[in-house]
C-alpha cells in the first residue's frame, strides 16, 4: 500500500529575473538571394524602401526591441563598409493590405511610427552576419496586421556595393526601392517620388520580441512512497516542452544536474539517502521556469534498508 507522504504546493521563491526574449525569423537564408537595394543601397548617396511582411510570416504579438538584416558580402569591391551610409530611419506601421500595387504605391510616413533614428556604425558586421539593430522605440506589434518596414538612408557619400540576404515566395510586389540614381539628393518619406523598382522578393529578416508572458505558474505536487521508490506527481504547466527534477539532502544546493528530464507530469525514482528534498523546473520554449522547490521530507534512506537486530548471548 502506497504511504501518503506530503501533499505541498510548490512556492516560487526564486522566479524568472527580468523578461526573456523571442526571435522570430521571417524568411530563409539561401546564398543564392540576396539585394544591394535593400534595406539600403549603398552605391548611391540615398535611399528609401519599404517592404511588407504579412502576418502569417511573423505570427508573434508583442513589443519589437530588435532588427536584424543578414549582410552577405560585399560585391565588386574588397571588404565592406558603412561609413558613409550609416544615418538610418526606420519606421514600422500596422497595415491591412498585402501588397504595394505600383511604383507611386508607397505607405504614407503619417502612418507609421519612427522606431529608429541614428548612426548604425555600433551594429555594423562582418560579412556573413547578422547586423542586430536596438530600436530606440520599440513597436508593439499587434499580430493581426501586417507588417511594413520602412528604411531611410540620408547620409551624403556612398559606400561599396553590399549585399543583404533576401528570400521568395513569389506572388504581389511586396516591397518599393527608391535610390538617387541620378544624383538628384536626398528625398523625403513624406513626399516620396515614384521609386525605381518594385519586387515580390524581401529581405530576410530577424524580429526580436520582448517576451510579456508571464512565467509558468507554481504546480502542485504530490509526493508518495511506494516501497521502494519514491513517485512525484504534479499539475501540468501549460505549454510546457519538459521538466527537470533535481534531488538533494540541502533544500537551497540542488546543483546543476538534474537527475532526470521528462516531458510527463509525473515521474518514479528509487529512494536513495540524497532524496530528502526535490527542485523541479518547467521549460515553455519561453526559458525555463526558475523555482527553487522543496517538497518535503523523505526518509533518508530506503525504507527496505533496516538495521540488523541485536542479539544478546545467551549466560
Amino acid at each position: 500500500m502506497k504511504q501518503l507522504t506530503s501533499l505541498v504546493v510548490v512556492t516560487a521563491l526564486g522566479l524568472i529575473f527580468g523578461l526573456n526574449a523571442v526571435t522570430v525569423t521571417v524568411g530563409t537564408l539561401n546564398p543564392n538571394l540576396f539585394t544591394f537595394g535593400s534595406p539600403i543601397f549603398t552605391t548611391f548617396d540615398y535611399s528609401y524602401t519599404q517592404q511588407i511582411y504579412t502576418q502569417p510570416e511573423i505570427n508573434y504579438q508583442g513589443p519589437i526591441t530588435k532588427i536584424s538584416f543578414y549582410q552577405m558580402y560585399s560585391q565588386f569591391a574588397p571588404g565592406n563598409s558603412l561609413e558613409n551610409s550609416h544615418e538610418w530611419d526606420i519606421y514600422m506601421g500596422h497595415v491591412s493590405r498585402s501588397s504595394l500595387s505600383s511604383e507611386a504605391d508607397w505607405e504614407p510616413v503619417a502612418n507609421l511610427e519612427l522606431v529608429f533614428s541614428g548612426s548604425v556604425l555600433d551594429y555594423f558586421v562582418p560579412n556573413g552576419q547578422w547586423m542586430e539593430i536596438t530600436l530606440d522605440t520599440p513597436f508593439d506589434y499587434n499580430n493581426t496586421d501586417n507588417l511594413l518596414l520602412a528604411v531611410h538612408e540620408n547620409t551624403p557619400g556612398s559606400d561599396p556595393n553590399l549585399t543583404w540576404a533576401t528570400y521568395s515566395i513569389g506572388g504581389p510586389q511586396r516591397a518599393l526601392f527608391w535610390f538617387d540614381l541620378f544624383g538628384e539628393g536626398n528625398m523625403d518619406p513624406n513626399n516620396p517620388p515614384e521609386a525605381i523598382e518594385g519586387a515580390s522578393d524581401r529581405n530576410t529578416i530577424q524580429l526580436e520580441f520582448l517576451d510579456t508572458a508571464a512565467p509558468p505558474a507554481a504546480p502542485v505536487v504530490q509526493v508518495t512512497v511506494s516501497g521502494a521508490n519514491v513517485e512525484l506527481e504534479w499539475d501540468a504547466v501549460p505549454n510546457a516542452n519538459s521538466y527537470k527534477v533535481y534531488t538533494s539532502e540541502d533544500p537551497y544546493n540542488f546543483g546543476s544536474d538534474p537527475v532526470t528530464t521528462v516531458n510527463t507530469n509525473s515521474v518514479t525514482l528509487p529512494i536513495t539517502s540524497a532524496m530528502r528534498f526535490f527542485r523541479v523546473t518547467s521549460d515553455t520554449g519561453r526559458g525555463a521556469g526558475s523555482y527553487k522547490v522543496m517538497l518535503g521530507e523523505l526518509p533518508a534512506k530506503n525504507p527496505r534498508i533496516t538495521d540488523s537486530p541485536k542479539t544478546t548471548k545467551k549466560p
